[in-house]
């Protein structure tokens, strides 16, 4: 459990790491971020695995959820920050927090659109940064993450059905309203044989690219250990990408037209 620290008027930043096609390495991306931020003294961050069904965080991580965020969906108004904290879980060697998804899908299936949005604006009142990860399919769950985020990172690999399928999620953030502005396209590149380019991928998506992460092998050991890059590899190439991303990402100052109105202020969880 993760008790609630002294109250502070902290208002935190949602990412929202989304990938429109499975297999994209967005859970790698968001696990070595969340690492990253809480390792660059961005405190306290917290890491939301909201692929309700399929969640991977945890195990990447390699911890035991004793908790998840279906029982915060069972708390119901109950629900407050001090309630969500005891549900946290703690990566010890980086200090990053993490809410897990369920073990069951069934139980997924519980959690709502306005359920997570909730999770989130409890969080955003207590947490420098939080991270979601999400399900590459537009449910109900990744939809709220997506429009609560002050900064969405769009994963995409370089292959024309990767690019395709970013497009279309970029089409889908536009009919939800969501500005561009809030977009950084991220290319994972999984294999260093990619016959694409960056140029490539920018035509396809129509979007100017943020942030090139290079095929490096001793990333998907880590992947495979429970390790993240971030630590078993902290000098790979990987590794000191991941590290100017979360840089760029505290660069930049929380966007207004994010916030939603009555949001819940309180102590930031420690």
């Amino acid at each position: 459990p993760v008790a609630a620290a002294p109250a502070s008027s902290l208002t935190g930043r949602i990412i929202t790491v989304f990938g429109a096609k499975g297999g994209t390495g967005k859970s790698l991306v968001a696990v070595n971020l969340g690492v990253a931020l809480a390792r660059q003294g961005a405190t306290p961050v917290v890491l939301v695995d909201a692929n309700l069904q399929f969640g991977d965080v945890a195990i990447m991580l390699q911890l035991r959820p004793e908790h998840t965020i279906a029982e915060a969906v069972v708390a119901g108004d109950r629900l407050d920050g001090d309630l969500l904290g005891e549900l946290l879980l703690r990566h010890q060697p980086s200090g990053l927090l993490v809410l897990a998804a369920p073990p069951d899908p069934v139980a997924g299936d519980r959690v709502g659109r306005a359920d997570l949005a909730k999770v989130l604006e409890i969080l955003r009142e207590r947490c420098a940064y939080v991270i979601v990860d999400t399900s590459p399919r537009m449910e109900e769950a990744t939809l709220a993450a997506l429009q609560s985020a002050d900064d969405i990172l769009m994963v995409t690999n370089l292959d024309m059905t990767s690019l395709k399928d970013a497009r279309l999620g970029m089409q889908t953030l536009d009919v939800l309203g969501v500005p561009t502005s809030r977009v950084k396209l991220v290319i994972n590149q999984s294999s260093s044989a990619n016959a694409l380019t960056q140029a490539d991928a920018e035509r396809a998506v129509h979007a100017k690219v943020h942030t090139v992460l290079p095929a490096d092998p001793a990333v998907a050991d880590s992947a495979n250990r429970g390790v993240p890059a971030m630590f078993s590899a902290p000098t790979s190439r990987f590794a000191l990408t991941i590290a100017e991303l979360a840089r760029s990402l505290r660069a930049r100052p929380a966007t207004p037209a994010a916030r939603a109105p009555g949001a819940m202020r309180g102590a930031p969880l420690r």
